[in-house]
């Protein structure tokens, strides 16, 4: 029951994360779920072959290593999902940084408008304010 809130919240935490790149967040929240399963199912399989490998034969017995994997293996599939949703670009709509200014010669963006621009070099004066 605690895994799943777990994933529940990693869910709306995902759905967050992509909403405020201007995306449709259920595709990512669908990959955050199939990761976590499969890294859960990987790393218990892979542990329970390793512990029947250790112990020379077969084991009716599983330790609670095999179950320990498993949730590493769960953690890693959302990393790996929360890793593909950080590296996703951004499709909002641009809205200017508080502070940023666009310079008038070229338009990139600079932090003060009392100095040069470092792109094209455009010396700020009293004709910038005047339509063109």
């Amino acid at each position: 029951m605690i895994e799943i809130l777990i994933v529940w919240s990693l869910c709306k935490k995902m759905g967050n994360t992509i909403r405020a790149k201007g995306r449709n967040p259920f595709g990512y929240q669908f990959m955050l779920v199939v990761f976590w399963l499969g890294g859960e199912f990987m790393g218990g399989v892979g542990s329970a072959i390793y512990e029947q490998v250790r112990s020379g034969g077969i084991s009716d017995e599983l330790s609670l290593t095999v179950y320990l994997f498993a949730l590493v293996g769960a953690v890693v599939g959302a990393c790996v999902a929360f890793g593909v949703a950080h590296i996703v670009s951004d499709v909002s709509p641009t809205t200017q940084r508080e502070g940023a200014f666009d310079c008038p010669g070229c338009g990139e963006p600079t932090a003060d408008p009392t100095l040069s621009c470092g792109v094209c070099g455009h010396t700020p004066g009293a004709f910038d304010s005047l339509p063109r």
